[in-house]
C-alpha cells in the first residue's frame, strides 16, 4: 500500500506548534536538529514533547519519578477502560485516524523499579497502565509492527486522574497510508537472488 511521503517545507514548524498546542504545550519549542524540535511545559507536572516536524511524529514524557502523588494514585483504569482513555485523549489532539480507531490494541501493566518502568503482573500489582495500538487488519490479513508486541502508537497512564497527571508517556510512530493505491508483487526466485549477489547487487 502506497504511504504518501512528506517533505520539508516552510510550514512544517507551523503545524507541528499548532499540533504541540493541541497537546497542551503553547510555549516556543527549543530546536533540536533541523527536523526536531522540542517543547517543555513545567505544570502540572515537567513535561517534554519531542516532535519530528517533518512526519509529526513524537515523543511525549512527564518526568513522573519524583511526584509521590503519581505512584501513589490508586485509580487506574481496567483494561477496556485504558484502551477508550488512550483513544479519546488522541482524538481530542486530532491523532486517532479511522485505520488507528478500528484496529487491535494491546493492554500490559507496569510499575516503578529504581525509577524505571518494568513489566507488573497483574492490574493488582501495577502503578502504570500501557496501551498499545495497532492498525487495522486488512481483508488480505493482519498488519504487523517491526515488534510485534509494539503499537505504532503507545500510550502509558498513571493512576492518577489529574490533568497532565494520567498520560505519563506517549509514543506516536503512525504513518498515513493510501488504501486506495495498492500492488502486488511476488519474490524473486532463490536463483535471482543468488545471481543478483553473485554480481555484487547484494549486500551482506
Amino acid at each position: 500500500f502506497f504511504m504518501p511521503a512528506k517533505t520539508a517545507n516552510l510550514l512544517a514548524l507551523d503545524r507541528a506548534t499548532l499540533q504541540a498546542k493541541k497537546l497542551g504545550f503553547i510555549d516556543s519549542p527549543a530546536k533540536i536538529t533541523d527536523t526536531t524540535y522540542r517543547w517543555s511545559n513545567l505544570t502540572p507536572l515537567p513535561t517534554t514533547l519531542t516532535m519530528d516536524i517533518i512526519h509529526s511524529n513524537f515523543i511525549l514524557e512527564v518526568s513522573w519519578q519524583q511526584y509521590p502523588e503519581i505512584l501513589s494514585a490508586t485509580g487506574l483504569p481496567q483494561e477496556t477502560r485504558a484502551v477508550l482513555e488512550a483513544q479519546e485523549y488522541l482524538a481530542a489532539a486530532g491523532l486517532l485516524p479511522e485505520d488507528l480507531k478500528s484496529g487491535r490494541s494491546q493492554v500490559s501493566f507496569l510499575r516503578s523499579s529504581q525509577n524505571q518502568l518494568v513489566p507488573a503482573l497483574s492490574l493488582s500489582e501495577a502503578e502504570f497502565v500501557q496501551v498499545d495500538l495497532f492498525r487495522a487488519n486488512l481483508d488480505e490479513g493482519k498488519v504487523f509492527t517491526a515488534s510485534a508486541t509494539t503499537g505504532i502508537v503507545q500510550v502509558i497512564l498513571s493512576g492518577n486522574s489529574a490533568s497532565g497527571k494520567r498520560v505519563i508517556h506517549l509514543t506516536y510512530n503512525y504513518y498515513p497510508v493510501n488504501y486506495d493505491q495498492f500492488a502486488t508483487y511476488p519474490l524473486k526466485s532463490t536463483s535471482q537472488a543468488w545471481t543478483e549477489l553473485q554480481a555484487g547487487q547484494g549486500y551482506v
